[in-house]
């Protein structure tokens, strides 16, 4: 007959689209990691990640993408040797950092405008369709939308001199807010 076995799990990486758990499985009698085996993670019935364990223990990596609560089930599906056990781990994922960079475009008197750049600092990769704001200097916000690059080419009615125009992204719940000024 199997063994019993029994695994619990610890939060190793809280960051959308990189929540990693850590699932260890040992023999409920003696305490020994139990050597191998696949570990399920799921979130409300669904299957969010996978692990084998080696030697007791199994990296999940997960797709959780969006920040908020979740309690992630973890289940032990047992080997020759041992049988199933499961755990229920809840976490936390924090949302990712954003980085916002904006440089005059055409500057021009009627024809001005500003190239805005959206993109995941970690990862170098673009944050596409996000909504960013212009504040020109009489307050007046002017929206505009990233394309799949990440940039967008923003027009602003702005008179003759030099202008700081603040520029922000609010975030969302893959991505934290982020801020700079052209």
């Amino acid at each position: 007959l199997p063994r019993p076995s029994e695994i619990t799990g610890e939060v190793v990486n809280d960051t959308a689209k990189n929540v990693t758990i850590e699932a260890t499985v040992t023999d409920a009698e003696t305490g020994l990691p139990v050597p191998n085996g696949p570990v399920v993670a799921k979130v409300n019935g669904t299957v969010v990640g996978t692990g084998e364990v080696v030697d007791g223990v199994a990296i999940i990596p997960t797709n959780l993408d969006k920040a908020g609560e979740y309690d992630v089930e973890l289940e032990y599906l047992g080997n020759e040797n041992y049988t199933e056990s499961n755990t229920t781990v809840p976490v936390d994922v924090v949302v990712r950092p954003s980085e916002i960079t904006g440089e005059p475009g055409n500057t021009t008197l009627g024809n001005s405008t500003v190239n805005i750049t959206l993109v995941d600092p970690e990862t170098n990769e673009p944050i596409p369709n996000a909504p960013v704001v212009i504040t020109l200097p009489d307050g007046t916000e002017v929206p505009a939308v990233t394309d799949e690059n990440g940039t967008v080419e923003v027009p602003v009615d702005l008179p003759v001199g030099e202008h700081t125009l603040p520029v922000s992204y609010p975030g969302n719940e893959t991505y934290g807010p982020s801020n700079t000024t052209v």
